[in-house]
């Protein structure tokens, strides 16, 4: 895909349509949590006579340790069952496997997470980040020839804005939820609606790579139609870290929250309603909302593709993300009250 020209407002730009290419496309219906995907014999005798290359995107990017049987269930089991099919391909060339650059776990800055897979396995922030550790583990036993690329927190599309609606945007929603409480407390109480300032944990100088869908899709394809050596693994982000100070300022500023304060903890302080919602249902990033990303190597990437121009994540384009996302999942009146 071609982004339209950067002087075009992002809402006036035009969206890829896959409706517009009918004949290139074929669709099977199957289930990743299920061995042989839930497909039938004669789907998959047609898959193992015609398929030469995979590409395995299918994943829950939940956090949460309630859901750790789900998440290990899509993303360890789910690559497993796709390597079982992906054995009996006499074709196949190609196994490229969509990991994640947070298989790196704990670490931070200033370490230096490398373009491999590592034989020994880090400590992890959640269940999401281990599974898929694990799932590269066993991608890189199976025999098959892959290619392992490693994102970091993908945003939205750069043309139509659109995005999965996950980590940052869960993030977005929550604040948003907390929001609506403290206009609903504030209208019970006869308060000013902004009559507290709305506090929110993270380290304002704490940087985080995210990089658009669309740069990630493109560096993928432009990284394997370079023919590179099997095993070997990319880190698919940013050259540049974006500040966990704008993407506050930005979902502040999209929902017009007036005033808000970034702390270091709330511990021992005195919340208010929505504080305490907002601390228990952002719980699961924390961790990310405190501490700077690791530095994810690209060395791989810039010797196959050279020099990755992909856009600066400014607020104009973080306010388009998440101004987009509200829209799509709230509505135009996203900005509403709750009463």
């Amino acid at each position: 895909l071609t982004r339209d020209d950067k002087t075009i407002p992002y809402d006036q730009r035009s969206p890829f349509k896959p409706e517009d290419y009918p004949d290139r496309l074929q669709f099977v219906k199957g289930d990743i949590r299920e061995s042989g995907l839930g497909l039938s014999p004669g789907i998959l005798s047609d898959l193992k006579d015609s398929v030469d290359e995979i590409w395995h995107f299918a994943a829950i990017t939940s956090f949460d340790e309630l859901f750790r049987s789900d998440i290990f269930r899509i993303n360890l089991d789910g690559t497993e069952n796709l390597i079982e099919i992906a054995q009996q391909l006499d074709q196949l060339t190609c196994f490229n496997h969509i990991s994640t650059a947070y298989t790196a776990g704990k670490q931070s800055f200033p370490d230096v997470i490398h373009e491999s897979v590592p034989a020994e396995q880090p400590e992890f922030k959640n269940p999401y980040e281990e599974s898929k550790f694990l799932a590269e583990q066993r991608l890189a036993d199976s025999g098959l020839p892959y290619l392992i690329y490693r994102p970091s927190i993908v945003l939205g599309e750069t043309v139509s804005g659109r995005s999965d609606g996950q980590t940052v945007f869960n993030v977005a929603k929550m604040v948003r939820l907390a929001k609506l409480l403290s206009e609903r407390d504030a209208t019970r109480n006869n308060l000013p609606m902004n009559h507290h300032s709305f506090r929110v944990v993270a380290n304002p100088a704490a940087f985080k790579n995210m990089v658009p869908v669309d740069d990630v899709i493109s560096m993928c394809l432009r990284i394997r139609a370079a023919n590179p050596t099997m095993g070997s693994v990319f880190h698919v982000t940013h050259p540049k870290a974006g500040c966990i100070a704008d993407l506050v300022e930005v979902i502040t500023k999209t929902i017009h929250i007036d005033s808000h304060e970034i702390v270091s903890s709330l511990d021992g302080e005195s919340l208010s309603v929505p504080e305490k919602v907002l601390e228990r249902v952002a719980e699961v990033f924390t961790p990310y909302m405190l501490n700077s990303d690791p530095v994810f190597d690209m060395k791989n990437v810039h010797y196959l593709i050279g020099d990755t121009a992909i856009p600066t994540v400014d607020q104009e384009y973080l306010h388009f993300c998440i101004d987009t996302f509200y829209r799509l999942y709230f509505g135009a009146g996203y900005n509403a009250t709750m009463v």
